[in-house]
């Protein structure tokens, strides 16, 4: 599929080396994503901008069947901004491509890999959430045991190997 690329401007002329450059340089971008339907290049010229180096703008946007890409550049030479805003739409492109392709890495969808609860073995005892395993005592929450006592320490408080 061959790339469609628009060129517009605004106070400013296309001339014809402008044009080839655009034209070289944008049709380029299918090679990154083959789903590019059509790009927009705008160039300007903005005389009002704060600083002399800021007065050519160039921007492209990309647009595909469900994406719609798009960067802006300012330079004082216009070859400089399309560079620019060419070399950030590929940055842009080769995000839009890790977010859609990155996977899990080892080809395995997410689906395939839903964590199953884990079987218990036979000589293991199955606890209720309200139970509290300390040193080897099983012991209800709440429950009042000298064991319990024993194993908190005077202040109330669970040493740290404890675990529920």
């Amino acid at each position: 599929m061959a790339l469609e690329v628009e060129i517009f401007t605004k106070n400013m002329e296309v001339t014809e080396r402008i044009q080839d450059y655009v034209m070289k340089k944008v049709g380029k971008l299918d090679r990154y994503l083959p789903e590019i339907e059509e790009a927009r290049v705008d160039l300007s010229y903005v005389k009002s901008a704060r600083s002399s180096t800021d007065r050519q703008v160039a921007q492209i946007t990309v647009r595909g069947k469900s994406f719609i890409l798009r960067s802006e550049e300012r330079a004082d030479d216009i070859f400089a901004a399309i560079d620019t805003a060419l070399e950030k739409m590929q940055r842009r492109i080769e995000r839009y491509k890790g977010k859609r392709n990155r996977g899990r890495g080892d080809g395995k969808s997410a689906a395939d890999v839903v964590a199953t609860p884990p079987q218990e073995e036979e000589g293991e005892e199955r606890r209720r959430p309200d139970q509290l395993r300390l040193r080897g005592v099983l012991c209800l929450e709440g429950q009042q045991d000298e064991r319990v006592l024993a194993v908190c320490g005077a202040d109330g408080r669970l040493p740290l190997t404890a675990c529920r």
